[in-house]
C-alpha cells in the first residue's frame, strides 16, 4: 500500500496539473485495434502481443512467453498537441541484466518531419517507472514542436522486453488525437535471437529491427525471441502463414553456436527454408553470425563462429543448388560488429551502434537485392 502511495505522488509530481485536464485515449477501445507491427492482428486482437493464442499449443513454452512481449510493436496516431502523456502497464520485471530499463520496458515517441523523416521526442525527468511490476508507468513529453496549425504524426514503439497489459495515450482536452490506420503494405518478417528482439539497445527506437522499418517505412514484424531463436520448424510454420511477406529475414545462427546445436544449423535451415519456399515466393534472406567482440581476448569464440557460420553457408548452397530461387546471403562481415569494439555491450549483444551497423547492413542489402531481383522492397 505503501509502495503504491509513493508511486502516486510521484506521478503527481511528474504531472502536477496534466492528469486533470487530460482526455485519455485507449488503443485497446478501438474497433480495429491500431497496433503495427503484428502479423496476425485480426487475431491477437485486444492484446499487445505478437502471436494469436492458437500457437500456444504448437511452441515451446519459452519461445511463447516471449511471443507476449511487445518488440517490434508500435501505435500511430496524430495529434494538434504539444503536450503527450503516455501511462501503461506491464506484467514482467522492468529491467534485465543486460537489457536497461528503457529498453526492457520503456517506449519511444517519434514525430514525422514534413521532410517524411522521424525525429526523436525526449521527455527527460518526466517519466516514471514506479517501484514495482504492478506500478504504472507514466512519460510525460512536453512542449513537442509541430507544423504550424496542423496536426503532427507521431508514432509510439512499445517496450522490446516486456508485455503490456494497458495503455493510454492522453491529451489535453481541447486538443485532438487520431489513430491512424495499420499500414496494410507487404512486411519484412524477422525470425531471429536476442539481438533481433531488440538486447542490448538504449531504448525501443534503437533496436535495429525498429531502425529499418523507419528508415524504410514498411512494415515489420519482429519475430526475435530471446535465446530461443533456433530455426524450429514449427516457426518456419508459424511464418508460412505470412503470404503477403516481400522478404524473410532468418538471423538464428547465433542461437545455434553452441556445441550441443551447432550441428543441426544445416538440417534445419534446409527443412525450414523448403517449407517456406512451399508457402511463398518472397525472397528469403540468410545472416551469418555477427561474430563476438571479445573473440580476440577468449579463447574459442572465433572457432566457434566459424563453424556456425560455415554450416549456414554449406545449406546455403545446398538450397542454390537444389534450385531455391530468391535466397539471399548476409556475411558477417557486411554487418561490421566485429570490426567495432564498441558495437556490442557484453561481447554478444548489440548496443546502440551494433544496432545501427545492423539496419545499416540489412539496409544495403535489401536494396542490392531490390535492384538485382527487380522487386519492389520500399
Amino acid at each position: 500500500m505503501l509502495k503504491k502511495l509513493i508511486c502516486l505522488l510521484l506521478i503527481g509530481y511528474y504531472f502536477p496539473t496534466l492528469y486533470a485536464q487530460t482526455v485519455w485515449y485507449h488503443p485497446q477501445e478501438q474497433k480495429d485495434m491500431p497496433i503495427s507491427g503484428r502479423g496476425w492482428g485480426n487475431e491477437t486482437g485486444k492484446t499487445y502481443h505478437r502471436f494469436p493464442i492458437r500457437f500456444k499449443k504448437e511452441v515451446r513454452e519459452a519461445l511463447w512467453n516471449l511471443s507476449e512481449n511487445s518488440s517490434g510493436l508500435y501505435i500511430d496516431f496524430t495529434a494538434d498537441a504539444t503536450d503527450i502523456a503516455v501511462k501503461y502497464t506491464v506484467t514482467c520485471p522492468k529491467s534485465l541484466n543486460n537489457v536497461g530499463t528503457m529498453a526492457t520496458s520503456g517506449i519511444d515517441l517519434y514525430r514525422r518531419n514534413a521532410q517524411g523523416e522521424w525525429n526523436f521526442c525526449s521527455c527527460f525527468g518526466s517519466f516514471n517507472f514506479g517501484s514495482s511490476v504492478s506500478d504504472t508507468i507514466s512519460y510525460h513529453y512536453q512542449n513537442i514542436i509541430g507544423e504550424k496549425d496542423s496536426a503532427a504524426t507521431f508514432r509510439l514503439y512499445l517496450p522490446l522486453y516486456n508485455t503490456v497489459s494497458s495503455l493510454q495515450i492522453g491529451i489535453p482536452a481541447n486538443k485532438h488525437l487520431t489513430f491512424t490506420p495499420i499500414n496494410s503494405s507487404k512486411p519484412i518478417v524477422v525470425y531471429g535471437t536476442s539481438i533481433a528482439q531488440g538486447a542490448s539497445a538504449s531504448r525501443p527506437g534503437m533496436s535495429w529491427s525498429n531502425i529499418l522499418q523507419r528508415k524504410l517505412d514498411i512494415p515489420v514484424f519482429n519475430l526475435g525471441f530471446s535465446g530461443n531463436g533456433r530455426l524450429e520448424l514449427e516457426v518456419f510454420r508459424i511464418m508460412g502463414e505470412l503470404t503477403n511477406a516481400r522478404l524473410f529475414i532468418i538471423d538464428c545462427v547465433p542461437n545455434m553456436d553452441s556445441p550441443e546445436r551447432v550441428d543441426s544449423i544445416y538440417p534445419r535451415i534446409i527443412a525450414g527454408v523448403r517449407y517456406l519456399r512451399s508457402k511463398t515466393l518472397a525472397p528469403i534472406l540468410l545472416t551469418e553470425h555477427c561474430g563476438y567482440t571479445n573473440s580476440l581476448t577468449q579463447k574459442g569464440l572465433r572457432e566457434q563462429v566459424l563453424k556456425a557460420n560455415s554450416l549456414l553457408y554449406k545449406a546455403y548452397m545446398e538450397l542454390k543448388r537444389q534450385g531455391i530461387k530468391n535466397l539471399e546471403y548476409l556475411t558477417a562481415n557486411e554487418i561490421g560488429i566485429i570490426n567495432d569494439n564498441d558495437s556490442q555491450i557484453d561481447g554478444v549483444h548489440a548496443t546502440d551502434i551494433g544496432m545501427r551497423l545492423y539496419a545499416n547492413a540489412y539496409i544495403n542489402k535489401i536494396r542490392l537485392m531490390q535492384r538485382n531481383l527487380r522487386l519492389p522492397y520500399y
